[in-house]
């Protein structure tokens, strides 16, 4: 099975946005040895500004690479996003990540 290229974005309330980028960067690397812009375009500045825009949700933006095919890839965002937020950070790339700061008062139990 062949390894795909995915973005993802998710928060402290689950995953809002997962794309397979295989094609994108396929076209992307024609068009440089061509000499001519791409045709495709991902909505990479908009997740930067939407996280940014929304920093109380602790959203992340990361690549990763997966055989694992894309509604199968959201099926788990759905059923267990923890697992594969994690699987994520663990193996993926970082692309924008909000800080969180030191907790003063924490939340009781």
């Amino acid at each position: 099975m062949k390894s795909k290229v995915y973005v993802a974005y998710f928060d402290c309330l689950g995953f809002e946005y997962l794309e397979d980028l295989t094609a994108y960067e396929k076209d992307l690397f024609w068009s440089k040895l061509k000499g001519i812009p791409s045709k495709m375009t991902i909505p990479g500045m908009a997740l930067i500004i939407r996280a940014k825009a929304n920093p109380q949700r602790f959203p992340e933006i990361w690549t990763f690479q997966s055989e694992v095919d894309k509604d199968t890839l959201i099926q788990y965002s759905n059923d267990n996003p923890q697992v594969l937020a994690d699987l994520i950070r663990e193996n993926g790339h970082s692309v924008y990540v909000t800080p969180r700061e030191k907790e003063i008062i924490k939340r009781s139990s």
